[in-house]
């Protein structure tokens, strides 16, 4: 893993939120609307969240 990658690991990590919803797909998918219910956030601010994060290949 290079810096950069690092640094965004690491910036994903310090969003309480993104860190939520990563330990919720730790085991596997889920809709964005389920996610949003089970975090107690919003549809559309869940999204906004994941818009640019995908796991790992």
């Amino acid at each position: 893993m290079g810096g950069d990658e690092l640094v965004e690991v690491l910036a994903a990590l310090a969003n309480p939120i993104r860190l939520r919803i990563m330990a919720r797909l730790a085991g596997g998918r889920d809709y964005v609307s389920h996610l949003a219910r089970e975090i107690g956030i919003s549809r559309p601010s869940c999204t906004c969240t994941c818009k640019n994060w995908r796991p790992p290949a």
